[in-house]
């Protein structure tokens, strides 16, 4: 059995402005019994994590919606 936690960092920021950037951690931990399934995995969510985090800091237009799973069908 495998026990892993993943740490990633995210910056993201504006085509526009420079200034408008931001930067956040999102971390996961999972377990399991293949190493590379439960790694990858792990990691794929923590990546997930730390975007939403940071994207959440730019607004509730970009970032803050990222959490509500109805605006985003309806965007798409």
């Amino acid at each position: 059995m495998w026990n892993v936690l993943v740490t990633a960092r995210c910056h993201v920021w504006t085509i526009d402005a420079a200034d408008a950037g931001h930067e956040d951690v999102g971390h996961h931990s999972s377990k399991g019994k293949d190493r590379g399934d439960t790694l990858g995995n792990c990691k794929k969510a923590a990546v997930t994590d730390a975007k939403k985090r940071a994207l959440r800091l730019l607004g509730s237009r970009l970032g803050g919606m990222v959490y509500n799973m109805d605006k985003v069908r309806e965007v798409q």
